[in-house]
C-alpha cells in the first residue's frame, strides 16, 4: 500500500530499517528517484542478508536488474547519489 507522503531515505540505513518494517516476507518494496521536474525513476528494491547485505533492485523504467552491497549502492550507484542529494524515497 503506498502512502500519501513519501518518505526521504537519506542513507543506507534508513533504506534498510524502510526495507525492513512491516515486511516479514521480505518482499521487494517500491522506491524512487526524484529527477528534474518532478519527473520520478522507480526501484523496486528487496534486501538479501547473509554474510554480506545485498540489495536486489528492478529498474522499473526499462526492467533492468542489479544486486549491489552496501558500499556499491552508497558509493556507486544512481541510489546513493539521489540520497546524499536528499532525493531517494520510499512510496
Amino acid at each position: 500500500m503506498e502512502r500519501k507522503t513519501p518518505v526521504r531515505i537519506p542513507d543506507v540505513a534508513a533504506l534498510i530499517y524502510e526495507l525492513k518494517d512491516d515486511n516479514e516476507e521480505n518482499d521487494p518494496k517500491e522506491f524512487f528517484i526524484l529527477l528534474a521536474g518532478g519527473i520520478t525513476s522507480t526501484k523496486s528494491i528487496q534486501l538479501r542478508e547473509g554474510k554480506t547485505t545485498r540489495f536486489n533492485i528492478v529498474h522499473e523504467i526499462d526492467d533492468t536488474e542489479q544486486t549491489l552491497t552496501e558500499g556499491q549502492l552508497f558509493n556507486n550507484s544512481n541510489i546513493g547519489m539521489a540520497m546524499r542529494a536528499g532525493n531517494f524515497y520510499a512510496r
